[in-house]
């Protein structure tokens, strides 16, 4: 993590430690709006300590006062650090605490399957800027909050999701067997949830293909083409100027001859899917 990078390049590029024969370790306390980090060291002399601050990510001028207080900021986790110096000993020790008040988090969700596609439903509690890593159970993951996947056979998969705080750190799990019960086909009809759903041309294609849609908001669109087998492809983000009618390229000389799926999601979770034959020379 950054601040575990920042206070281990700044011990590494200003100091040398000595002999190790003594210890710090650090608690806290939260009194208001306020975090009171307190240092507690062994068989020190004369310790100095620099504290890193988990707000401004810089270090404070050493000093013999053994706790720092700062101002707690408004959500998620943070670390705090602190380096003891002991000039007479000599000495010196690390250590660093997670200043853990927010309230947690709790992981759930429920699937079902629509059009040959299962939707992840995300109704877990969790602080803003936590993230959730979606294993589908088949050796695909996502990192979207509210995923949708197509498995290649029907059967019984385990899910799991894992919430990461704002610290990038596992603050729960939750994991449940789900049950497939459609296959994909060459035949799957195509969706049009979109207005004016979406055109590939040309179709067959050759070394690229062309994707047209229309679009209503500046918002990002997710491209997406799949083999029927259900494994992605291609994906790619395509964040556009202006609304309007959008066309975009995607190179495809790297892709074997057959049939596929392009997928058209709008930041609302509206889709429009199509075929696409990819012919090889």
């Amino acid at each position: 993590m950054r601040i575990l990078f920042l206070f281990t390049l700044f011990f590494t590029l200003n100091f040398t430690a000595a002999a190790q024969n003594c210890s710090v370790d650090v608690s806290y306390t939260i009194n208001g709006n306020q975090i009171i980090a307190v240092a507690n060291d062994s068989n020190a002399v004369n310790p100095y300590f620099y504290w890193l601050d988990p707000v401004t990510n810089t270090f404070t001028t050493p000093s013999s006062n053994n706790s720092y207080t700062f101002t707690l900021p408004p959500t998620g986790n943070f670390y705090t650090c602190v380096w003891m110096v002991d000039t007479v000993t000599p000495c010196s020790d690390t250590a660093c605490l997670c200043i853990c008040p927010a309230t947690g988090c709790t992981a759930s969700f429920y699937t079902f399957d629509s059009l040959n596609i299962t939707f992840f439903v995300n109704t877990s509690t969790a602080d803003s800027g936590s993230t959730f890593v979606w294993d589908f159970g088949d050796q695909t993951f996502s990192f979207d909050a509210f995923p949708s996947h197509t498995y290649a056979q029907s059967g019984f998969y385990n899910v799991c999701m894992v919430i990461l705080d704002s610290m990038q750190m596992p603050c729960d799990t939750v994991c449940q067997q789900i049950s497939v019960l459609y296959q994909v086909q060459p035949s799957v009809a195509e969706i049009n949830q979109l207005p004016g759903g979406v055109k590939v041309f040309p179709n067959p294609a050759g070394q690229a293909v062309n994707i047209n849609w229309e679009q209503t908001t500046s918002s990002p669109h997710q491209i997406t083409i799949y083999d029927l087998t259900g494994r992605i492809i291609i994906a790619t983000l395509n964040t556009p100027v202006t609304t309007g009618v959008q066309t975009v390229s995607l190179p495809l000389s790297d892709i074997p001859g057959g049939v596929y799926l392009v997928k058209i999601e709008d930041e609302q979770g509206r889709q429009a899917v199509t075929r696409l034959t990819v012919q090889t020379e």
